[in-house]
């Protein structure tokens, strides 16, 4: 598959990336593979810097985020200084570098939240007493068959998440991130194998693939599920089904499952379901610190 430099060039530092990540404290989002190749790729005006000791992801103008391949913590914070420029502000800093910036403005943003992959795995205890009993459901029911999704996926995947945003269309307003998800399940071959730490959980019912989803590891120590497609009205909580069974893939052990918070709000049916989800069975939240730009 050929794909634009862009891509090319976060691909090329992206195991140092994920490597240095925890150490310096770099919050959740913009470390997230499956969003960041799939905006590099398609998004208009996305594309990518090579600093010294790092990468600056300049986002259509709107925000940049730094990404380090270095643990230097002074480099760090120099390429976080060069990326900062008037009306476009860094988003999403470690919370160590609010000490270093007291000449600039920073605003917070909306929290991450975390949860323990080990506990999703089993759904045992009272918290996750409803959801273990609509997985429980789907599984009984004789219907629902889970799979690891490969290369001959791609086609029945990204149908999965056109049918997903145009049942939701009218509720959703902005489709966010529609080209993006169903790029990244067209190119389901690529991503597997040239992506690191990426996989794909599918559920057939009665034979036919009809919930999926795509999660990727964050750092060394962290992952998230990054999006869920699935058909409404085929057979209800099957895509729980599946994201139960992307946590199974994980260590539980090494690493915890982190979400964005940003739509975290009040649970809408059929508009958020996998993040509002996720808000719900969270153990706990963090602060991303922040949006940081320069003052007047």
């Amino acid at each position: 598959m050929d794909v634009n430099e862009h891509v090319r060039t976060y691909l090329r530092h992206l195991p140092r990336i994920t490597g240095v990540l925890d150490e310096l404290g770099v919050p959740f989002y913009f470390s997230n593979a499956l969003f960041l190749v799939s905006r590099l790729a398609v998004s208009p005006g996305w594309g990518v810097r090579e600093v010294d000791g790092g990468l600056i992801i300049d986002a259509a103008g709107e925000w940049r985020a730094v990404l380090p391949t270095t643990a230097d913590r002074e480099a760090f914070v120099a390429m976080t200084i060069a990326a900062v420029a008037p009306g476009c502000p860094v988003l999403r800093l470690p919370r160590w570098m609010l000490l270093r910036l007291g000449r600039f403005q920073l605003g917070q943003l909306w929290p991450d939240y975390v949860g323990a992959t080990a506990a999703l795995q089993s759904l045992a205890g009272r918290k996750l007493k409803r959801l273990r009993q609509t997985v429980n459901r789907v599984e009984r029911s004789g219907r629902a068959e889970v799979l690891r999704l490969g290369a001959a996926h791609a086609a029945e995947a990204a149908d999965i998440a056109r049918d997903w945003y145009a049942a939701r269309a009218p509720a959703l307003g902005t489709m966010y991130l529609r080209a993006e998800n169903i790029w990244l399940f067209e190119n389901l071959g690529w991503l597997l194998e040239s992506v690191p730490g990426v996989w794909g959980i599918g559920v057939k019912i009665d034979g036919v693939l009809q919930a999926v989803n795509l999660s990727c590891v964050l750092s060394q120590t962290s992952w998230c599920c990054h999006t869920e497609r699935y058909r409404p009205g085929v057979m209800t909580y099957a895509n729980q089904l599946a994201f139960r069974e992307a946590c199974r893939a994980v260590d539980a052990s090494r690493l915890p499952w982190v979400n964005d918070g940003v739509a975290g709000t009040e649970y809408k049916p059929g508009v958020d379901d996998l993040a509002a989800f996720k808000n719900r069975i969270a153990d706990h939240t963090i602060s991303s610190f922040g949006a940081w730009e320069a003052s007047p």
